[in-house]
């Protein structure tokens, strides 16, 4: 089960391939709890050529984008884990350091448990951009139950498909597979991150749009399922069929299962993306997962999340600034602990909207601070603030959006980047935020002039009228994961409203919120 859950039990599987003709090969599991020993020959004369020991856990996991009329059209995209719909709550992953060989199984102790079971994620998304992690990394996500969303090493380009080209993705994609599939955790193998976008998005790929579609298409969606289909227990086959106006395959092809490959472990072609043989707006919100910056890339406030649906939010982030004690590791001198100085600018990897965002950013929302130490902190607050807007939100929206992986966990080195955690491993402000609005039971609240505004799906809320020139509304959701609760909670919430007067010393207004049970029509809201 994934972490939140029941508990991820795993077993050790010892498979031996013996010598004598009298004797067959043998297996033998047992739980990873108590102490296991190879299954034994039944003839005293034979011996074991052979013998491989895995650590195994017993699953059922589906990525389900069955068509969703109950939720007015579109596709569902959620993961079904033993027939239990799971909102994924998690973040996406790159390489824990910019020199691998610096990272030990400590370091991702320290980064899985602490940063991420303990903020009450359940998956992580392997970036296409970084690197297939090293045992260990896969051992402890088993252990911990970290659902893994696999990207394939292919980001942000336009790849050739050439004959040699092919025969070395072959043999990688191949190995990896071998090498990680029988863990628990992989539960959705991708093929790319952003490259199908690229198609539709980049002046190269529109101008040249035929060659490289081509190149696309065999790599992704004939070489890497067909991989996948030997090398795992994939079962279904996709092949074209008559259309269907229950389709979620496009207007002119059907798929007989799902736009997914269905197996052990499953395969999506590219983040983002409507599915396999689904072409169209990488980005449809009605279907597949979709990345959002608006906010960070387009300079927008973090209000912005409010007004955008996703089945599946795979990738949006906000900017921030590690902590002052992390930048003094790497700025020696004082005069680089200001913003815009040479050695910030050369840490800063988003040269859209760069540090320039981060300090308009700041400053749109709070008045501009009176020092270094003190603009770090805001950056951090600011970053928090705008996370937790959008997890809110899309929570609030389930079950039409079933997950939500922001960007990024970790960070490579010291400087301006998306990460929740620091280099070292230590909590930002955001990471403190994660474990709140993670939690299985979510108590948030929206402002807004007209009441449910934040959710197209059927949910119970509160809503309290504020200032009746205005006609403000104060909703309050309770947001659960249903699933693993007996009962949605029920029985009152206080809310107090408090003036920004320090000389108060009690609040404006109280109000007593009765929570009755929802009825089934609610869903997980």
């Amino acid at each position: 089960w994934p972490a939140g859950y029941e508990q991820p039990y795993l077993y050790n599987l010892d498979v031996s391939i013996i010598s004598s003709s009298s004797t067959s090969s043998s297996s033998s599991s047992s739980s990873s709890s108590s102490t296991s020993t190879p299954a034994t020959p039944t003839s005293t004369s034979s011996s074991s050529l052979t013998s491989r020991r895995l650590t195994i856990g017993l699953r059922k996991l589906v990525l389900d984008t069955s068509p969703s009329p109950e939720l007015g059209g579109g596709c569902h995209f959620r993961f079904v884990v033993n027939d239990v719909p799971v909102f994924a709550k998690g973040a996406d992953w790159i390489p824990a350091d910019s020199f691998v060989t610096r990272v030990t199984s400590s370091h991702y102790v320290r980064l899985l448990y602490d940063g991420v079971f303990s903020a009450n994620m359940n998956m992580l998304r392997v970036w296409g951009g970084g690197i297939y992690e090293a045992d260990a990394f896969y051992e402890i996500c088993d252990e911990l139950g970290i659902m893994l969303w696999h990207d394939f090493m292919f980001a942000c380009a336009l790849y050739p498909a050439t004959p040699s080209f092919l025969n070395e993705v072959e043999k990688e994609v191949t190995y990896q597979v071998r090498r990680l599939s029988h863990h628990a955790c992989v539960g959705v193998w991708c093929g790319n991150n952003e490259n199908e976008e690229a198609m539709s998005v980049w002046a190269e790929s529109k101008a040249n749009r035929d060659p490289y579609l081509i190149d696309y298409y065999k790599l992704y969606q004939e070489l890497i399922p067909r991989i996948l289909r030997k090398e795992t227990a994939i079962s279904n086959d996709i092949t074209a069929t008559s259309s269907s106006s229950s389709s979620c395959y496009g207007d002119n092809i059907n798929y007989n299962s799902n736009s997914v490959l269905q197996g052990s472990v499953s395969y999506w072609p590219s983040s983002p993306s409507n599915g396999l043989g689904v072409w169209g707006d990488p980005q449809d919100r009605t279907r597949g997962d979709t990345h959002y910056w608006g906010v960070w890339h387009s300079n927008k406030p973090f209000t912005e999340y409010l007004n955008i649906k996703s089945r599946f939010c795979s990738e949006f982030g906000f900017q921030s600034l590690p902590s002052v004690k992390s930048l003094k590791h790497v700025l020696k001198n004082e005069d680089d602990w200001n913003l815009m100085s040479p050695q910030m600018e050369y840490r800063q990897r988003s040269p859209t909207p760069g540090n320039k965002g981060l300090l308009e950013h700041v400053t749109n929302h709070f008045r501009m601070p009176n020092s270094f130490e003190a603009f770090v902190y805001m950056t951090q607050v600011l970053q928090a603030l705008s996370i937790k807007t959008g997890v809110e939100h899309w929570r609030r929206m389930q079950p039409y959006c079933m997950g939500t992986l922001y960007w990024q966990l970790n960070d490579v080195w010291q400087g301006p980047s998306w990460s929740s955690l620091e280099y070292n491993g230590e909590w930002k402000i955001l990471n403190h935020f994660v474990r709140k609005f993670y939690s299985k039971v979510l108590i948030s609240f929206l402002e807004s002039s007209s009441s449910s505004s934040s959710s197209s799906s059927s949910a119970s809320s509160t809503t309290i009228s504020g200032n009746s020139n205005n006609n403000n509304v104060l909703e309050v959701w309770c947001t659960s994961d249903a699933s693993i609760i007996p009962e949605m909670p029920s029985g009152s919430l206080d809310v107090e409203v408090w003036p920004f007067d320090s000389r108060s010393s009690s609040p404006a207004l109280v109000f007593h919120i009765s929570m009755p049970q929802p009825d089934s029509t609610q869903h997980n809201n």
